[in-house]
């Protein structure tokens, strides 16, 4: 690599291991610094001088260049980017920034005069509006007319009013009542909240929940439990003070012996719910407490789904 050219460097000594684990090499820069640089940097272009480059005023492009630019631009074919970069004595990515502030674009691709007849005509109707921008014109010193205004005003207020009015409330409740009536679903897509008609039009916040009920009544008819209630008692927390500071278990199941156990229905445990059950645990370790989870359900399901009104 010795003696080869990168730029406005020349790599003018053999390489070694850097700080860094990687190879540098000792290159002179055109303005006469000397100094290792880096040469995987070197070898991807990522550094073509000892900086200077970088700290070097704007390059001021002549009349004749812009010229050669144009007649480039304006041929039939495609420019060749790279061979007019080499004749200006410049990066190509220079010649594509001069062509684009110059306005000269190239076809790149099929869909290019469909995209700049829609640019054309959306300027077009902008102008016809009389838009300022459209027109070459800035705000800069500017202000919206009074219509303008009073426009903008009213589409903020709409956008930032308070959506819990009391007709807004009014109107919430209204249709979450009918959505329960008709047995709709809830917030969550999956939980089908409301009431069953088969289950003497109790209401359930799911359709596990549900199922769950269909499965106590055939333990019921069958004898092996005396009777069952949905969420008939809450457990307070009383020395808790923030967060979870009650629970209220799904079921209590009635054995014939009198002995009671509590079941709670869950798909998915979240943070909050395993917090109530281990407060439960804590404050009430004389309740049983059975968890009916998504592994206990589906064997269940996979049992029990053929009974009447299986959900």
């Amino acid at each position: 690599m010795a003696g080869t050219r990168w730029g406005r460097l020349t790599v003018t000594a053999n390489s070694r291991l850097g700080n860094s684990g990687h190879l540098s090499w000792f290159c002179r820069c055109d303005c006469g610094t000397e100094k290792w640089i880096d040469g995987g940097e070197i070898r991807k272009g990522a550094t073509k001088s000892c900086g200077c480059l970088r700290a070097s005023p704007k390059r001021v492009w002549s009349d004749a260049a812009l010229a050669r630019i144009r007649r480039e631009y304006a041929g039939p074919v495609a420019p060749d980017r790279k061979r007019l970069a080499v004749e200006l004595g410049c990066p190509v990515t220079s010649i594509s920034r001069v062509a684009h502030q110059l306005g000269l674009e190239w076809p790149l691709d099929k869909k290019w005069p469909q995209r700049q007849a829609t640019k054309d005509a959306a300027s077009l109707r902008a102008r016809q509006r009389g838009h300022p921008a459209a027109q070459g014109c800035t705000y800069t010193g500017h202000t919206h007319s009074a219509e303008t205004r009073a426009k903008l005003r009213a589409a903020s207020d709409h956008r930032c009013h308070n959506p819990f009015t009391p007709e807004t409330r009014t109107k919430l409740a209204l249709a979450a009542s009918q959505r329960l009536r008709r047995g709709g679903r809830w917030y969550n897509g999956r939980s089908k909240v409301g009431r069953r008609v088969d289950l003497e039009n109790r209401f359930f916040r799911s359709r596990w929940e549900a199922n769950y009920a269909r499965f106590l009544n055939f333990l019921l008819s069958s004898g092996a439990i005396k009777r069952w209630a949905y969420e008939p008692i809450t457990f307070w927390f009383k020395n808790i003070k923030r967060g979870c500071r009650s629970y209220t278990p799904d079921f209590r199941v009635d054995r014939p012996d009198d002995t009671s156990f509590y079941v709670e229905v869950k798909g998915w445990m979240d943070p909050k719910s395993k917090t109530k059950l281990a407060r439960m645990a804590r404050y009430y370790p004389h309740i049983p407490i059975t968890l009916v989870g998504a592994t206990e359900y589906k064997k269940l399901a996979k049992t029990w789904g053929t009974l009447p009104n299986w959900e």
